[in-house]
Order: structure tokens, then C-alpha cells, then sequence
């Protein structure tokens, strides 16, 4: 899979929690299917992720993995100063590997919360 270079600025949806999984967990019943598929996907990408206690110190990219509402592609943003909430990566590189590990439509689905008509 290609991700789409470059940042869109109509990104619309990303994790919003750091070490918990995110946002669409929060809206699965508890122990139902979907969390714990949801579980596994986030500890597959975890796999590719920079450690949790990796360095910010506002020279180095850390890549995270979005969804583009806009041209409905998962997409990637870099950041060299603020650590939002969901999983880093040390590179695009790293990114697409895990995308290909884990699958687009899984990513998509369960770490993201998208759900295509």
C-alpha cells in the first residue's frame, strides 16, 4: 500500500489516547468483539512504534498514521514538538510496514475507527 505524501489538512480522524488504545474503543461495549480486535490491532502497530519513553526534544520527525477525509486515504502527519496521544513512528517507512503487517482495512477500522459505507 502507498500512503499519500505529504500532509492534507483535512485529516478528520486520529487516536486520541497514548499508551490505552483509542477513541473507538471507548464506544465498544466492554469485552465485546470489536475491542478485542481493536486490542490487537493497536499492539501489532505498537510493534513498529517508536518506545513510549523515546526522545522529544524538537529536531527529530515522529510520524503518526491519519485518516484523509478528504481523499478517504490513510495519510501521515509529522511533529518535532508536541506528543499527542496516539502511536509515533520513526519514519514513513516504518509506517507503511506496519500498515502492510497489520492491513489497511484493520487499520482503518479497528486503530482509527473509520467505517466506509
Amino acid at each position: 500500500m502507498k500512503i499519500k505524501k505529504g500532509f492534507n489538512t483535512a485529516v478528520c480522524q486520529f487516536p486520541q489516547q497514548k499508551t490505552v488504545p483509542p477513541m473507538p474503543r471507548a464506544t465498544a461495549p466492554k469485552g465485546s468483539d470489536f475491542e478485542k480486535e481493536f486490542i490487537k490491532v493497536w499492539n501489532e502497530l505498537k510493534a513498529f512504534a517508536e518506545p513510549e519513553d523515546s526522545k522529544w526534544e524538537g529536531n527529530i520527525d515522529h510520524y503518526e498514521i491519519l485518516w484523509d477525509c478528504t481523499s478517504k486515504r490513510l495519510n501521515y502527519s509529522s511533529v518535532k514538538f508536541i506528543k499527542g496521544t496516539g502511536l509515533y513512528f520513526e519514519s514513513k517507512e516504518k509506517i507503511e510496514a506496519a500498515i502492510a503487517a497489520v492491513g489497511e482495512n484493520r487499520v482503518k477500522r479497528y486503530y482509527l475507527g473509520i467505517k466506509e459505507d
